[in-house]
């Protein structure tokens, strides 16, 4: 996602070739929806792991899972460290 953020180019140039798109409309949507609104850390929001249980919830009830916390299903203490170290401020220069 970083090289897609800055050289949208190149960003179609991968999805021609491993997705096959050749419609430049369809690259232009795909840049907008993905690689401008991908955050700069890409931490999960709870919003979005209380959707995926809801999702899982509506197949599985018998797990039980809008019971529980969304940080019972992540960890991001890897992200955290990366974080620590600066990679994310090296991905910006």
């Amino acid at each position: 996602m970083w090289m897609a953020k800055r050289d949208k180019a190149a960003f179609g140039q991968v999805l021609k070739k491993y997705l096959k798109i050749e419609d430049p409309r369809l690259v232009d949507i795909m840049y907008r929806n993905n690689a401008l609104d991908y955050p700069e850390k890409p931490y999960p929001s709870d919003e979005a792991i209380r959707q995926a249980v809801e999702d899982v919830d509506v197949a599985n009830p018998e797990l039980k899972l809008k019971e529980r916390r969304s940080s019972e299903f992540t960890d991001v203490a890897m992200l955290r460290q990366i974080e620590k170290e600066g990679f994310f401020r090296n991905l910006a220069q």
